[in-house]
């Protein structure tokens, strides 16, 4: 589980970001106790971050977990 989500935070790049992170690993989770026990998860919901504003490293628009045409100031 920990390289699961590990693995998918490193692939995504980018700078320090806790939420896209932990957003990653909830995903990855997901991922692995389904395909592995048969949980059952939900895995259509795709979070939108609203703490891009809060981030000054954020990647902005260009984050996975942006809502649409949300920008960074």
């Amino acid at each position: 589980m920990t390289t699961a989500c590990l693995t998918a935070i490193g692939t995504a790049g980018g700078p320090r970001c806790c939420k896209r992170d932990s957003y990653l690993a909830q995903q990855a989770g997901r991922e692995l106790l389904n395909n592995h026990l048969g949980a059952g998860l939900p895995t259509d919901h795709q979070p939108d971050c609203n703490f891009m504003a809060n981030n000054k490293e954020s990647l902005g628009t260009e984050c996975l977990f942006s809502p649409a045409g949300e920008e960074v100031d």
